[in-house]
Order: C-alpha cells, then structure tokens, then sequence
C-alpha cells in the first residue's frame, strides 16, 4: 500500500482501507490518522471531501458537522452564475494557483497571488470566477445541511461595484 512503510514504525496495529482512502488507527490510544487524495474524495460531493455529507463508514475521520473542505480546480472563465449565501456558516477560501473572483453584492475581491484569501460571515451572498486556470480550497465552518440557500443577484443598474486585491486598507477609526 502507497504510504504504509513509511507509517508503520510500531505505531499501527492495522490498518484500513475505504476504496482509495486509508485509516492508519494508533496503537498507543492518541487517535487516528486519515489519508487520502481530495480530488478523489470530493469525486461525489463537487470537490468537497470533509463535511457532514460524507458518505462513508460513520466513523471516517472525513464525516464532521464541525467543517467543510474543498480543493476544486476551476478552468479559465468558468462562474457560478447563481448567488447564495450560508445562514450559519463562515467561509474561507484560498487561492493556490490562478486567479480567482470572488464577486460580493458591492465589492469583488481578486485572489491573484499564491496564498490569497478572502473570509466572510454568514449571511453575505457571494458568487465567483476563475479569469484563470485556478485551483483553490475553500472551508466552512460549520458543516449544516441545506446551509447555503439562493439569493437574487444584486440588480447591476445604479450600483457601482469596487475591486479590491489583498492591498485593500480599511479606513482608520480616527
């Protein structure tokens, strides 16, 4: 098994495996480790891989109503149409490679260098799009079922929408 020599070192007992995913249980009663591939995990759940979603063994380390994570590569002028926002949960995404929009009813925030990120609270509707071949993670917290639910788009006519990088500076509080 890829990954088993070098994981032994009188640590497991045994070890599992899930289709391509493998659970090395410790000996010593300090946990479990999982290790996967999560372009192959998140195959069923539109690149997500960790959630409450997770269809698997209940007691995969994957299936949590704590957080969702996703690693998704986006091809060049790809969108998501639709707008959303969570109810309960917060969201992180961070650009690994690309560029990346990440579209908010008056502002759109660019993920252009490795590392970039944009966070936002519940209830803030979002949209996005990759002007590049992009791949980025994205997490939420926490996992809820049925969390994110469709907004209208903000209406174009007479709003004027800002850009912003990771430069952007926030007014002082003077």
């Amino acid at each position: 098994m890829p990954g088993e020599t070098a994981c032994r070192g009188g640590l497991l007992n045994s070890i599992m495996s899930l289709s391509h995913l493998t659970i090395y249980p410790r000996d010593d009663g300090s946990g479990r480790i999982a290790v996967g591939n999560a372009h192959e995990d998140g195959k069923r759940y539109g690149s997500w891989f960790v959630g409450h979603f997770v269809e698997s063994d209940p007691t995969a380390l994957s299936k949590t109503g704590h957080v969702e994570v996703q690693l998704r590569r986006h091809p060049a002028g790809s969108r998501r149409h639709a707008w959303s926002k969570n109810r309960h949960a917060h969201t992180l995404v961070v650009l690994i490679r690309g560029r990346f929009v990440v579209e908010f009813p008056h502002v759109e925030v660019v993920l252009e260098e490795e590392g970039d990120y944009s966070l936002w609270p519940p209830g803030l509707a979002h949209s996005w799009r990759a002007e590049e071949e992009t791949l980025v993670v994205t997490v939420r917290w926490p996992s809820v079922p049925d969390d994110a639910v469709p907004v209208d788009p903000p209406h174009p006519l007479g709003s004027e929408k800002s850009t912003c990088s990771r430069d952007l500076r926030l007014p002082s509080k003077e």
